[in-house]
């Protein structure tokens, strides 16, 4: 009899812990999209702000201080913060859950999603007021 046959209830295959502790975790995924808008905030303010201050240098704005056109480079540089920002999330979701980490990472975007959707419903229902 071995030390792994004597211990009652525990599991030793990763086949049986993935079955029993795997899939999407839900609190893993929120917390992996909270991460995700932390980062897109962050990376976003720094990137405003260094962007804000070489297109004020090289006198993009008007006369009146309004910025003349969002940019190609703008656009990339936007979708590529978005894009690292859940990036970092998904790491995250997957780390917290331990297993199926691939599956939690992309729950944390699609949980980010459905925020976005009710937000936009609320946007659509209370009117351009608010």
């Amino acid at each position: 009899m071995t030390a792994r046959e004597t211990i009652r209830g525990a599991e030793t295959g990763m086949g049986a812990i993935r079955d029993r502790f795997g899939g999407v975790d839900t609190a893993a995924a929120l917390m992996g999209m909270f991460t995700a808008l932390g980062v897109l905030v962050f990376l976003g303010a720094l990137i405003t702000a260094g962007g804000g201050a070489l297109e004020y240098q090289l006198n993009v704005f008007d006369l009146e201080g309004n910025a003349q056109e969002i940019t190609i480079v703008g656009m990339v540089v936007a979708a590529l913060v978005v894009l690292a920002a859940f990036f970092v999330g998904g790491i995250a979701a997957g780390r917290i859950a331990r297993y199926d980490g691939g599956k939690n990472g992309i729950a944390s975007a699609l949980w980010a999603l459905l925020l976005i959707a009710v937000f936009a419903a609320l946007g659509v229902f209370l009117g351009a007021e608010y």
